[in-house]
């Protein structure tokens, strides 16, 4: 039985290009005097392209190279992944860092006003406010 290439496409649910290029990828295998002509797919006296029995089981069964497709698509996104990590450890370091920084500035705050504080309570002039509230439950 001879197929057309549209009867391939419904049957089948693929392409025209995707036909095309599975029989470019089977012209590699074949002889060039045997591309008109051959036991997977022929030219008829109109120049129109039919497929044989052999030809379409081919076409349908066509996964080994499908898989190295999808293993040279599968390495392009293993790379893209590994950059997506290496941007994403970048900013984390840069955010591990500006985190940082922040506590040190607070800290430094902190310890001003402790030792405002401190001064407060050492110098018997200047009561800050917790000192006149503590001294009040003190009596």
């Amino acid at each position: 039985m001879d197929y057309k290439i549209s009867n391939i496409c419904s049957d089948l649910g693929i392409g025209k290009s995707t036909i095309y290029k599975r029989i470019d990828t089977l012209k590699q295998s074949i002889p060039e005097t045997d591309w008109k002509k051959n036991e997977y797919y022929y030219y008829d006296k109109n120049n129109k392209l039919f497929i044989t029995e052999k030809g379409f089981i081919y076409i349908r069964d066509f996964k080994t190279k499908a898989c190295n497709i999808r293993q040279s698509s599968t390495n392009d996104i293993t790379i893209y992944q590994n950059q997506i990590i290496e941007m994403y450890k970048q900013e984390n370091e840069y955010l591990k860092q500006e985190n940082k920084r922040l506590l040190d500035i607070i800290s430094v705050k902190e310890q001003k006003e402790l030792a405002k504080d401190i001064k407060y309570i050492g110098n018997s002039e200047n009561i800050s406010f917790w000192d006149k509230f503590i001294s009040k439950f003190k009596k």
